[in-house]
């Protein structure tokens, strides 16, 4: 994935040049739709770029955890107080960083850690 995107960027890089040869050589001036054009294109490809790439690795984690078979969703439940540490099963509307009720052991503010899979035992 990380050749393809280097790919990518080069050559919108190429077409970028490619664009903006003609005015160089012949020393055309530039105008505000040519400029708007150019430089609009390459900002579109430029965005393209980015946002691909999270969805794509997005995809593949999810592969992974479905690859697993029997997993558990395990949310990891911490306080900021006294740093105690506890997990439970994942309940639908977790996510990290969510604040939570109070802390048993020092009464401060508990939140989401971390939630992760982990493979069941078979029997």
């Amino acid at each position: 994935m990380r050749k393809l995107r280097i790919l990518a960027v080069a050559l919108l890089a190429i077409v970028f040049i490619v664009l903006t040869l003609p005015y160089l050589i012949d020393g055309l001036e530039w105008s505000i739709p040519d400029l708007i054009t150019l430089y609009g294109l390459a900002a579109l490809g430029f965005l393209v770029l980015l946002t691909s790439n999270p969805t794509t690795q997005q995809n593949k984690s999810m592969r992974k955890v479905s690859e697993l078979g029997d997993t558990k969703t395990i949310t990891s439940i911490a306080c900021y107080g006294c740093q105690y540490i506890e997990q439970r099963e994942f309940e639908r509307g977790d996510y990290v960083g969510k604040a939570l009720g109070k802390c048993t052991k020092c009464n401060g503010q508990q939140y989401v850690k971390s939630i992760y899979a982990i493979e069941e035992k078979r029997r």
